[in-house]
């Protein structure tokens, strides 16, 4: 198990590596076991209006454990006037959701789903839906602040456990919530490989031009199950397409040793065994913050990225995917640590 290493040195590695990883996450994206697979995109702003009344009720709710989806529907519930959800009629997702990206997909949605693959949308007004799911209208931008910490995230991976995915494909916009969400995923064991799709753009046109490269790009997996490394859009759209499985997977410990939710203190869960000479121990433990300290914390980081990467984009947005959050606390904590040792502290 990997554990972060101690002193400026550690995240000058860490550093190294992801400008090396962040080199070779362009490439193809291999043929697809259609039948086992989960395709994640986002929300569309543009909606048809319409639907079906009394359609029947069903829900990715339906697919989580009793708690949990009992939460994504709660916090529905107390969003749905912000959202000014109307469900008095209601169509499937992929049916209510009509812009660009959906428009250029072509029915590629409805083609995807025939061929046994599931689709699941991460929405502004229901935060995870099935692309079969009946909503209604509304309207509201994703948002992480208006969902439960976490929650949208772990729908996707508890969803993506109970239907037996072994592969996950998310397609968003680099820069966006939904693409956040979609690293924060932990996801079950059972998924052996997930896959970051985002477009890459220079110049203008980027509300037109990236939703359609994703909606295209969709109607090439449902056709071919794959996106050959030289695939670009009909506006010469390329796409880099990132290995993320490991970024956040599920292990007994995590591989940086920490995690963290919104209340305040320290709540250690077991000791590790002693190591053998030379060997390294990890001690899995939870690092809870209240808000301020929370923010502290990731203004930190923010300085430190940018200290390492300069004025290099690319290298600042291959740090921010490897030195997470959780990567930072355990270097403070070793950090810490060491300077006890030597009294300092």
């Amino acid at each position: 198990m990997n554990s972060v290493a101690s002193g400026a040195g550690g995240l000058e590695e860490i550093a190294d590596d992801a400008r090396a990883s962040d080199a070779s996450a362009s490439g193809e994206l291999p043929e697809l076991e259609l039948e086992r697979a989960l395709i994640v995109i986002p929300c569309s702003g543009r909606k048809r209006r319409g639907g079906t009344e009394g359609a029947e009720e069903t829900s990715v709710s339906d697919w989580l454990p009793e708690e949990l989806g009992e939460e994504l529907l709660d916090a529905r519930r107390r969003n749905a006037p912000t959202s000014r959800l109307d469900e008095s009629r209601t169509m499937p997702a992929v049916e209510r959701y009509a812009g660009m990206l959906y428009e250029a997909a072509d029915g590629a949605l409805e083609r995807l789903q025939e061929a046994g693959a599931e689709v699941a949308i991460v929405s502004g007004g229901y935060g995870v839906v099935q692309g079969g799911e009946p909503i209604g209208w509304y309207a509201q931008p994703f948002a992480e602040r208006m969902w439960p910490k976490g929650l949208v995230a772990r729908c996707l991976g508890a969803y993506a456990e109970s239907i037996e995915a072994t592969t996950v494909v998310g397609l968003f916009a680099e820069t966006t919530a939904y693409a956040k969400v979609f690293r924060e995923v932990r996801w079950p064991r059972t998924v052996e490989d997930v896959w970051l799709v985002t477009p890459e753009l220079d110049g203008g046109g980027a509300q037109v031009k990236v939703p359609r490269a994703i909606g295209e790009a969709l109607a090439e997996i449902a056709d071919g199950y794959s996106l050959p490394e030289d695939w670009t859009s009909s506006d010469g759209v390329l796409l880099r397409i990132e290995d993320v499985k490991g970024v956040h997977e599920e292990d007994d410990c995590p591989a940086d040793g920490v995690r963290f939710d919104g209340e305040s203190g320290v709540d250690p869960t077991h000791e590790a065994e002693a190591p053998a000479e030379d060997e390294n121990a990890v001690v899995e433990f939870t690092i809870t913050l209240d808000g301020r300290d929370a923010r502290r914390l990731e203004a930190a980081r923010e300085r430190i990225l940018a200290a390492l990467a300069g004025t290099d984009a690319a290298a600042g947005r291959a740090l921010d995917h490897a030195i997470t959050p959780d990567a930072f606390a355990a270097y403070l904590v070793r950090r810490s640590l060491d300077r006890i040792e030597v009294g300092e502290d």
